[in-house]
């Protein structure tokens, strides 16, 4: 999907087709996640300790 045709359905220009829909749910699963994962971090470590290493994991959809 390009920038062009996400910005055409998200307008309601034209309908998004059918096989966006699981691209679309990976795509809000990872986002999801992410930011879950940043709450968490942000609840558990103080601003003087350490920061977590892990590398965030690469989206499904890619």
């Amino acid at each position: 999907m390009t920038e062009s045709e996400v910005t055409m359905a998200a307008l309601g220009v034209s309908r998004p087709p059918p096989e966006w829909r699981a691209k679309l749910i990976a795509l809000a699963q990872d986002n999801a996640l992410r930011a879950m994962e940043t709450a968490g971090n942000l609840l558990c470590f103080g601003e003087d300790a350490p920061r977590p290493t892990r590398q965030p994991p690469l989206p499904r959809y890619a």
